[in-house]
């Protein structure tokens, strides 16, 4: 039910940050969805920038600060959403931290909305001439989801603009549901995090990923991409991958709330609220950060500050603060007998279904009595 990737070859694996480990909390069963029933992401979105006066507000783009974050429409075979966080030393520089971060989650965006992903010739294909007798070459293409290939694509897509594209960086944490095998796969580049709950505990805990202490892994934007040594790329990403049900929680956020918020925190809001809907949950979750980040209590920043640099910090820490919540849900009445078969993976020119297994003649009627 759970799988992650090792680093690639000359790459050290990252140092312990907010999180010494990177496996699920606990491990349950897989469950690969119900047959003939798509899946989906119901999910919500709620921010607050750093240097506001602190009202509660809607969620939009330019109320994050320097974060940004996406939920993308849901396509007929994936629904992705994703949280970044821009570094805020590009201020003394004169530029905006947050534009990079918001341009770089627009363009996650537009990729997942466009279905771009695999090449052609990496996508499973399924022949339909059992289903549609009168066309026999018809085929339907599953481009699977791939958090990695979207956030790799969106950088690209990003850089291709050259002079036009902000100066900046950023780190960035991106999920895709695979909405008919249900398999949920999850990306995090620098400190921000994913949090996955099912059942009042916790499947999945992402690590975070640091050079050191409050340096966190990140994606520069051009032309600072080539002269920064320690500039991540997409594919350094952690990624992680956990067979989705019906009911799951999934909590994506940037290190304004990873930061003054304990995993025990997190699960008693979802579970405390598990019948309410995901906006109720983001906005416990956003006010919670914000009294953290403003108190003298422990935190989680108080441990990193001290396990990393042997520095003494009371209380929470000030920052933007952004959260994604969604919850993993069936769409009644949809998928029928190509989901079924989407979902098990197998060719019916090899496997059909029984009741497509018609039983041979012998012969017509006709023919038997010349026999």
């Amino acid at each position: 039910a759970f799988e992650q990737r090792a680093p690639p070859k000359g790459r050290q694996s990252p140092s312990p940050g907010r999180y010494t480990h990177a496996r699920p909390c606990r491990r349950h069963r897989a469950s690969s969805g119900t047959p003939g029933r798509l899946l989906t992401l119901k999910a919500v979105a709620r921010c607050m920038a750093a240097d506001h006066n602190r009202g509660l507000l809607e969620g939009k783009q330019e109320d994050c600060g320097q974060d940004a974050f996406f939920v993308a429409r849901a396509t007929p075979d994936a629904v992705s959403i994703g949280v970044a966080d821009g570094v805020g030393g590009w201020s003394k520089w004169g530029v905006d931290p947050g534009a990079f971060s918001r341009e770089l989650m627009r363009s996650c965006q537009a990729v997942a909305e466009s279905q771009q992903g695999r090449p052609a010739d990496q996508q499973r294909r399924f022949p339909l001439r059992w289903l549609q007798r009168a066309r026999r070459n018809t085929t339907v293409v599953v481009r699977p989801s791939n958090p990695i290939t979207l956030l790799e694509t969106g950088y690209e897509t990003l850089r291709a603009k050259g002079e036009a594209a902000p100066a900046g960086s950023a780190t960035a944490c991106l999920a895709s549901l695979d909405r008919h095998t249900g398999l949920l796969k999850i990306a995090n580049l620098g400190d921000s995090g994913a949090l996955i709950i099912r059942a009042g505990s916790c499947a999945l805990e992402s690590s975070s990923q640091q050079h050191e202490f409050n340096y966190p892994y990140q994606l520069v934007g051009p032309p600072a991409v080539f002269k920064d040594p320690k500039a991540a790329k997409p594919e350094m990403a952690d990624d992680y991958a956990i067979d989705a049900s019906d009911g799951d929680i999934i909590v994506l956020a940037t290190d304004g709330v990873l930061d003054n918020l304990h995993k025990s925190d997190l699960l008693e809001i979802v579970t405390g609220a598990r019948d309410a809907a995901v906006g109720e949950i983001a906005d416990r979750i956003r006010h919670k950060a914000w009294v953290r980040s403003t108190s003298y209590v422990d935190t989680p920043f108080v441990a990193a500050a001290k396990a990393g640099v042997g520095r003494r910090h009371i209380g929470g820490k000030e920052d933007d603060i952004t959260v994604v919540v969604a919850r993993v849900e069936g769409v009644p009445g949809a998928g029928g007998l190509v989901a079924r078969v989407l979902a098990t993976g197998r060719d019916p020119r090899t496997h059909p279904p029984r009741h497509f297994q018609r039983k041979k003649k012998k012969g017509t009627r006709r023919n038997r009595q010349r026999k």
